[in-house]
């Protein structure tokens, strides 16, 4: 990315392709969704944003761009190396004033001890993003997955989908669940093996319950509307309630 990101001649050749592809796709436009990219791009990033809005705007074709979600400007606020690696390259001021709209990908929430995305996390992540970006270019991305824990290491271990969790429940054989009222997100427990190979496990996930809320939030906010990852691992039932909401 950093090669591409210091050539201008390669981006505008990237961008004619993309321009091209859309075209004979019959598209309305492309997102980048560009990630692992280092803080110190920063300014070259924002500027092959800039140009290719200008370029696709011209043909009319929108942009959007997936941001990575964060709540302030101090380095601090996160994970050691999660600025400098992975969220301190998007200039949401600049971005936001080119893009036809933005994902704000307010999921795998940095330094969580369990919820992909706790609520009052995304709160702030949007309250951020307001400061610098227009409500109505805001896409509130929404995570439809869950987070797998070892609670004996206390590590997360993979994402999981609903159908999972959907799993285990039909099966009985989980030894506790429950919904959490801070976080607004559901969680089970079980174990697997047996003796010195039994593990204990705490799966948090997201389902209509914990979708509501943060749809919820969204219309609240009055912004563009939502984005959701990933369509496919989700609870069924936020269909319904995404129906209840016309204009999303």
């Amino acid at each position: 990315m950093h090669t591409i990101l210091k050539s201008v001649d390669l981006q505008n050749k990237i961008i004619k392709e993309l321009i091209a592809e859309a075209k004979s796709k019959n598209y309305i436009g492309w997102q980048f969704d560009f990630e692992h990219i280092m803080a110190t791009d920063l300014n070259l990033f924002s500027s092959f944003v800039e140009l290719t809005a200008k370029k696709l705007h011209k043909e009319k074709l929108k942009l959007s761009v997936a941001l990575i979600a964060r709540f302030s400007d101090k380095p601090s606020d996160l994970p050691a190396g999660s600025w400098d690696k992975w969220a301190g390259v998007f200039d949401y001021t600049r971005i936001g004033k080119v893009a036809d709209f933005v994902t704000l990908m307010a999921y795998d929430q940095p330094a969580s001890i369990g919820p992909v995305a706790s609520l009052p996390w995304v709160k702030k992540v949007l309250t951020y993003a307001e400061k610098h970006i227009a409500k109505s270019k805001i896409s509130l991305g929404i995570p439809t997955y869950g987070w797998l824990w070892n609670t004996d290491t206390n590590k997360m271990i993979r994402s999981m989908s609903y159908q999972k969790v959907q799993d285990l429940l039909d099966s009985k054989s989980y030894i506790s669940k429950g919904f959490n009222k801070t976080s607004q997100t559901s969680w089970i427990t079980y174990t697997q093996g047996t003796g010195t190979s039994l593990v204990h496990y705490k799966l948090w996930y997201e389902n209509a319950a914990s979708f509501k809320t943060k749809l919820s939030l969204a219309k609240s906010a009055k912004i563009r509307g939502i984005s959701l990852w990933i369509v496919g691992m989700e609870d069924p039932l936020i269909w319904k309630t995404i129906s209840k909401f016309v204009d999303y």
